[in-house]
């Protein structure tokens, strides 16, 4: 009998927590619920992307190129590890050889990497606030939703051009602007 009470418990906990959880996903998709926008606009935007000339471009393309080619090089070793066992036994034993502050250096090279495209979107991100703070739907304008906090908007020069709290930064996007 304690043990289908704690069922039955246990069941009306999760159903609890199952309809919180839907309530907050309910509130969080109506702040990020953007209008749509037609293909012309988004293929206009990659033509402006790649459109700032050949050096731009080349790092452009650069900068795409790391995620692929660590996902290509993972299938590869797996399927090289398939087709020589006995030659990937013998470099992973090389490999177990390496010394620590090699390991430690190619970590670092790799975390610096993709810290720094983070930094890149997440500076894009404030960027478009101002957007998303218009698309925020009311406290209590669907049916038992949970009113979001309200989210800080930053500083209006950061929504500007991104760099306001670097003049170099700021210089070297206006010459680039006037150059366009």
């Amino acid at each position: 009998m304690g043990l289908i009470d704690r069922l039955t418990s246990r069941s009306q906990q999760i159903s609890t927590a199952a309809g919180a959880a839907a309530r907050v996903a309910q509130v969080l998709a109506a702040r990020k619920a953007t209008p749509t926008r037609d293909a012309a606009e988004g293929l206009a935007r990659i033509e402006a992307e790649y459109a700032r000339g050949g050096f731009d471009g080349l790092v452009n393309a650069l900068n795409r190129l790391p995620r692929p080619l660590l996902m290509l090089g993972a299938v590869a070793v797996g399927g090289y590890a398939m087709l020589d066992p006995e030659g990937f036994a013998a470099r992973v034993e090389a490999m177990a050889r390496m010394p620590e502050p090699l390991w430690w250096l190619s970590g670092a090279m790799l975390g610096l990497h993709f810290v720094g495209r983070e930094g890149h979107y997440w500076r894009n991100r404030l960027r478009g606030a101002a957007g998303e703070q218009a698309a925020t739907p009311a406290p209590g304008e669907a049916a038992g939703a949970v009113a979001p906090e309200a989210v800080p908007l930053p500083p209006a020069a950061v929504l500007q051009d991104g760099f306001a709290d670097n003049a170099a930064l700021r210089d070297w996007a206006a010459g680039a602007a006037a150059q366009r």
